[in-house]
């Protein structure tokens, strides 16, 4: 695949194509997930694979999306922010303290 600079996108009137196939970066996937768990007090897997999955480059195939959550979940983990719950569900460490 091959993918245009954001300047590139800019002077050829494609700035709506290049942010669709960009996505979200990291960082804001990981806030996203924080504000669900937070408003909502929980997530699933399923739950936070609907919210992203479209939010995503559309430049990664839908296992490669997938893959991309898990990793931001695992970060997350790592970090102390969020732990799995009773039901196998995703909650905020902070809840906890």
């Amino acid at each position: 695949n091959l993918y245009i600079s954001a300047s590139v996108a800019k002077a050829t009137s494609t700035a709506g194509e290049y942010l669709t196939k960009k996505g979200i970066d990291d960082t804001y996937c990981r806030t996203l997930i924080l504000e669900y768990i937070d408003k909502f007090g929980s997530a699933s897997k399923k739950e936070l694979d609907k919210l992203l999955i479209e939010k995503l480059s559309s430049g990664l195939d839908t296992e490669q999306k997938k893959n991309k959550i898990k990793n931001n979940l695992q970060k997350l983990r790592a970090s102390g922010e969020i732990h799995i719950g009773e039901g196998k569900k995703w909650v905020s460490s902070k809840l906890n303290s």
